[in-house]
């Protein structure tokens, strides 16, 4: 494999195009194919840039899974910029301190969490650029996911990826005292994608995975970047709901 090769750009637009115009990504709202998830990732990363990420500046997320998400954070990684998903159950104070330590550029939200996340940046007296997941960010809540996927489309595929920089950080539980930033490089994420086959005992393209935990857990990208080297089908429920995890089960025909 090539030095390009190995990054978790190279990983997602493999996965996007081998899987064409099938579904990739898919949860209780909406849903989009190889080719849909390859442009939006693309434009999303226009609009990120647009809004001052860029190599080595962190990207925030109070949210759960979702296929928004999902395509936020890979066209966050198209940027340069680094993501880090903050635990959703927790007080703002402590929510403020660690936007604070990650010096974050901006804070991708869901809808539901708008209030926990001005309540942390009150708190913590940050002024923080927001990105609402749901719809056009309208009524001065923050820059829309809409307008985001409107922008100028950009491509760093070609771009040279040092695989020793950090790539993501996923913060400890905090259940031993406050919760501590684990930065993760190109080259341990991408290794633990290849490694996925393995641990699951085999994964195919026509396989499809279910992700119901939220993002801030160490265990969504253990899951989610060896289905997606694999060019499997992720499926995200927005947190546990046993009804509607065993319906999800049926319905996506999870393998």
């Amino acid at each position: 494999m090539s030095f390009l090769s190995q990054s978790l750009n190279s990983l997602f637009d493999s996965a996007a195009r081998s899987k064409g115009t099938g579904i990739l990504l898919a949860d209780e709202a909406e849903a989009c194919s190889g080719e849909v998830a390859e442009d939006t990732v693309n434009r999303l990363a226009g609009g990120l840039s647009a809004l001052g990420a860029q190599g080595n500046t962190r990207v925030a997320f109070l949210c759960d899974s979702s296929v928004r998400h999902a395509l936020t954070f890979f066209a966050c990684l198209k940027t340069g910029a680094v993501p880090c998903a903050l635990h959703i159950r927790t007080t703002a104070a402590a929510m403020a301190k660690t936007l604070g330590w990650l010096d974050a550029c901006l804070l991708v939200v869901d809808g539901k969490y708008r209030q926990p996340a001005a309540q942390a940046m009150a708190s913590g007296s940050l002024s923080i650029p927001v990105i609402m997941l749901d719809g056009d960010g309208s009524a001065g809540a923050g820059t829309g996911y809409d307008s985001l996927v409107a922008a100028p489309a950009i491509d760093r595929e070609n771009d040279a990826v040092n695989l020793d920089e950090p790539a993501m950080i996923i913060l400890s539980s905090g259940t031993t005292g406050e919760p501590k930033g684990v930065m993760h490089s190109q080259r341990t994420l991408y290794a633990s994608a290849l490694s996925g086959r393995h641990v699951f005992g085999g994964i195919e393209a026509e396989d499809s995975v279910i992700l119901a935990m939220s993002p801030s857990f160490a265990a969504w990208n253990h899951v989610a970047l060896p289905y997606l080297a694999c060019g499997a089908r992720i499926v995200f429920n927005r947190g546990f709901d046993p009804d509607l995890y065993i319906r999800t089960i049926g319905g996506e025909h999870i393998t």
